[in-house]
């Protein structure tokens, strides 16, 4: 087997982290559950004027103050009891400067449900408060922050939704002009990717009269989604109800959230889910088989002679074997099983919902099993590069020793699940290769099918 890249993988994997947080327009930093720093962006770290580096370890208290965290200690309580939470403070630095923050508390459950720590994202919002002072001052500061601002604004008349006025950030965001939405309500111009979020944000207004935060997707003219993070309030306009809303697009931010979760719980080459995620989908497998009494079944797989290739024809050829080979398990599967890399060569299937039965649930596992092994037997032509404009084709034959193992309920750990079906392959391996066995739970033996 080759593993010899992955740490090299997982470092660089680790450095496109640090560089997207570092980058993510919010100031981001996760504490343990004492609230030491375990790690803060840059963003975070320049705003109290200190370093990444310098940051971690240090107590919440030492980070913002004492004055202050006495002020939002109960937030964090809170959340260290699990509970999901947002506040507002005002921060005011040394020269008398102040600066106006949203922060969302997100506490760090573990399986088992317990809170390890937390994460914060801040958001300086002094410039959204700033405009809607503006907006309560006076007319003409409303008219210069309403047209003005790079947030989408817009106002509606409350009886029948049709926009009355628009600012130039919405039609820059929604790519209308102001006399192509003036009159028409969201509903005629199709603007709410999903209208549920319609009927929430207006059942919300109706009850409390305002909204904040409201985070919904929105379809620009020429069909582009776009998600933004609204806020809005009724207002009298001549003595007749009127909704204003303000919106800021973080379709940016949305996009570096899913790029760091692809890098965080995806493998980069193969796109499969990687550890991380595959610990996840056990543990939500093991929690299916709890509730159902039905058995599920790990497949520990590993291409036989990889390294061969690797070592005759280059990384690179190897790069569109494994490629192809996820390919091929996720076409052999069912759309509630995962596919996950292992690493190297070694991939990992998860199936649940096999059958209450134990001998069942082997004949199930077992053809699915041979599936796959005659899947990954079949020819490779892999297609090389060879400069420009070239292609040269590569024929491999590559086959796969695979062990299984079935699980139900929480009899096992997930520990003991991957270590029984990589016993099992290693078994398939020691007899010949290109076979499958089944782990036994009794006595740790494996067998064939």
């Amino acid at each position: 087997m080759e593993n010899s890249r992955e740490p090299v993988q997982q470092q660089d994997d680790a450095a496109q982290l640090r560089l997207i947080a570092d980058n993510v327009p919010s100031m981001s930093i996760a504490y343990d559950n004492n609230l030491h720093c375990l790690f803060a962006n840059r963003r975070f770290a320049e705003f109290f004027g200190l370093t990444s580096a310098s940051i971690v370890g240090k107590h919440l208290s030492e980070i913002i103050g004492e004055a202050p965290y006495r002020e939002v200690k109960p937030y964090f309580d809170r959340v260290l009891d699990g509970h999901r939470t947002t506040y507002k403070r005002t921060h005011t630095y040394a020269n008398g400067t102040q600066r106006h923050l949203e922060v969302e508390l997100i506490p760090h459950l573990d399986e088992t449900g317990t809170t390890r720590g937390l994460f914060a994202v801040t958001t300086d919002v002094t410039a959204r408060r700033r405009t809607e002072d503006a907006l309560k001052n006076s007319e003409e500061k409303f008219r210069k922050a309403f047209y003005l601002s790079p947030d989408s604004i817009n106002i509606n008349r409350l009886d029948d939704g049709c926009y009355v006025s628009v600012n130039r950030g919405f039609t820059q965001t929604m790519g209308y002009a102001e006399d192509e939405v003036i009159g028409l309500t969201s509903t005629e111009l199709n603007v709410w990717v999903n209208p549920e979020d319609r009927t929430r944000l207006a059942h919300v207004l109706q009850k409390d009269g305002a909204v904040s935060n409201f985070e919904a997707r929105f379809r620009s003219k020429d069909g582009g989604v776009r998600y933004g993070l609204m806020s809005a309030t009724i207002i009298e306009i001549e003595g007749e109800p009127h909704i204003l809303s303000i919106t800021r697009d973080i379709t940016e931010r949305k996009q570096m959230e899913d790029q760091m979760h692809q890098l965080a719980f995806y493998d980069a080459l193969t796109k499969l889910p990687n550890r991380s995620l595959l610990h996840d989908r056990l543990s939500q497998a093991l929690a299916s088989s709890k509730r159902s009494g039905l058995h599920g079944a790990l497949m520990f797989l590993d291409l036989d002679n990889f390294k061969l290739l690797n070592d005759t024809q280059g990384h690179d050829v190897g790069d569109l074997l494994l490629i192809e080979a996820a390919a091929r398990l996720k076409n052999c599967v069912r759309e509630i099983d995962t596919v996950a890399r292992y690493g190297g060569d070694e991939f990992v299937v998860i199936m649940g919902e096999l059958d209450a039965s134990e001998a069942e649930s082997a004949t199930q596992a077992g053809n699915a099993a041979r599936k796959i092994r005659d899947a990954l037997a079949k020819p490779y032509v892999l297609k090389v590069q060879q400069g420009k404009k070239t292609q040269a084709a590569i024929e491999h034959r590559c086959t796969a020793s695979i062990g299984v193992a079935l699980f139900c309920k929480h009899e096992d750990t997930q520990e003991e699940i991957l270590k029984r079906a990589d016993t099992a392959m290693y078994q398939a391996k020691e007899d010949g290769r290109n076979l499958i066995r089944l782990s036994s739970r009794q006595d740790r033996s494996a067998s064939a099918f």
